[in-house]
């Protein structure tokens, strides 16, 4: 599978929790395996592919993870937005102004962030899945 065509879409959900680090300063990092991509190959025809991803944050001030965290937790519900309301994952992977994100895990633990900004980079190729035909 090529990684040259555009990224149509990033999805989180089902993706695993695979480690976390704070560091001085009010940054986070959070490697995720198994996050979906969608590459569009012609009209409305897209190659998925299972990824690693890290998301950058910085400028930190709140971050709280409620439940205990269990390793290797799946994404059940993630949740991204600005300062004009929620956001799709996709406008992270070139660095963006963010209020907030919040990712729920199987395990029922939740994880809350306040950030002034984030930073989604897709990593390596992991797996792939059948293309999905159709709009986004």
């Amino acid at each position: 599978m090529s990684t040259d065509q555009k990224i149509a879409l990033v999805e989180l959900h089902d993706a695993r929790f695979a480690s976390l680090t704070l560091a001085a300063g009010g940054l986070c990092r959070l490697c995720l395996q198994g996050v979906t991509v969608y590459r569009e190959v012609g009209k409305e025809l897209f190659q998925l592919s299972k990824c690693d991803a890290e998301l950058n944050l910085a400028g930190v001030s709140r971050f709280s993870w409620e439940g205990r965290p269990t390793p290797d937790g799946r994404i059940t519900g993630d949740s991204v937005s600005d300062l004009a309301g929620e956001i799709e994952w996709l406008h992270l992977l070139t660095g963006k102004a963010i209020s907030a994100l919040s990712l729920s895990f199987d395990s029922g633990s939740r994880l809350n962030v306040a950030s002034d900004s984030a930073e989604l980079k897709i990593g390596r190729v992991t797996g792939t899945l059948p293309d999905w035909v159709g709009p986004l």
